[in-house]
């Protein structure tokens, strides 16, 4: 078993409060199927680690109303079945803002989470389980214009292009 200080949830939760930034709420997303037989699925540990956050606090560190812990049950662990479920949690919390970790599970449910955040509306920050003080927003990776310049020079709007990047009108 993971030292307590390794285990994933216990990393987060003690960087994020080390950085000063606060967690309102947490939704665990875990999968309903099951490859062998005896095996809980990944749901059924979702739903345990909720209880241990909300009964716990000495398993993570911090203890949570049982309103503010959810469980995602996503059908198979890939990106196309993990949106809808996630799009479903974030519609009933009505979150200000996502932290989306990787680093400790399933890519393909972490990117189903992120699509459900950027189809919300929702901004998100990526946060690494191995170093939470690197956390960083999705608007500091992506500059809003760049959808703008491409846009533009897909349709040919050249003057339009000039006024946004003086530099680069002559080109």
């Amino acid at each position: 078993a993971a030292r307590r200080g390794d285990r994933p949830l216990r990393k987060v939760f003690d960087g994020l409060a080390a950085a000063g930034i606060d967690v309102d709420a947490v939704v665990l997303l875990g999968t309903v199927n099951s490859h062998r037989p005896g095996v809980k699925p990944y749901a059924a540990h979702a739903h345990d680690l909720r209880r241990a956050l909300c009964h716990l606090p000495s398993a993570f560190g911090r203890q949570s109303s049982p309103v503010h812990v959810r469980v995602a049950e996503i059908a198979e662990p890939t990106i196309r079945h993990s949106v809808g479920p996630c799009r479903a949690v974030l519609a009933d919390m009505k979150p200000a803002e996502c932290l989306l970790t990787f680093g400790a599970g399933s890519f393909a449910l972490g990117v189903g989470a992120l699509m459900a955040a950027l189809e919300a509306d929702v901004p998100a920050t990526l946060v690494p389980v191995d170093d939470v003080a690197s956390a960083y927003r999705l608007t500091d990776l992506i500059d809003p214009r760049d959808r703008l310049y491409d846009w533009l020079l897909r349709h040919r709007f050249w003057d339009e292009l000039a006024e946004l990047d003086p530099d680069g009108a002559e080109i």
